[in-house]
């Protein structure tokens, strides 16, 4: 994964049966997908456009493992503006899945490695370690709606 200098707007969708997605505004041409699962419990799926490789749409699909909280998510202090960008399609299996939902965030944590970069795209956090591999992404809404909606769709699985 890479960093662009340059985000896309999102907005998050409430949907039925999904815990939460981000999509982009725009259209896109032709989706890969990029994916990380943990057993047949937990999957976090990035969909991106085969042209430019921006992270197009984000969804928690399924989390077995999940915490509400009552405080509100803060924006880390330090953090570059941009975007993430997927080179390649692929799919990682991660022994960490976990989602705490805030009261006005919803953050999937799917590595247990430092994070070492922190990009901020609009309403999307995104944490890399070191080697540039995603520690987490927290998908910022402050109306709450989407830490209500996800609270729900999980409990309901």
């Amino acid at each position: 994964m890479t960093i662009t200098n340059t985000s896309i707007q999102r907005s998050i969708v409430l949907t039925e049966y999904i815990p939460v997605q981000v999509r982009a505004e725009t259209a896109c041409n032709t989706i890969d997908y990029y994916s990380f699962r943990k057993d047949d419990t937990s999957l976090l799926e990035l969909a991106f456009d085969q042209m430019d490789h921006i992270i197009s749409r984000v969804t928690l699909v399924i989390c077995a493992d999940y915490r509400q909280v009552a405080e509100e998510y803060p924006l880390p202090a330090e953090y570059t503006k941009g975007d993430l960008l997927v080179d390649v399609p692929g799919e990682i299996d991660t022994s960490t899945f976990s989602c705490v939902i805030y009261q006005n965030a919803v953050k999937i944590i799917v590595s247990d490695l430092p994070v070492s970069k922190t990009i901020l795209s609009n309403n999307i956090v995104w944490e890399l370690s070191e080697q540039g591999n995603l520690v987490s992404v927290c998908l910022v809404d402050p109306t709450g709606k989407a830490s209500e909606h996800c609270n729900l769709e999980l409990s309901s699985n």
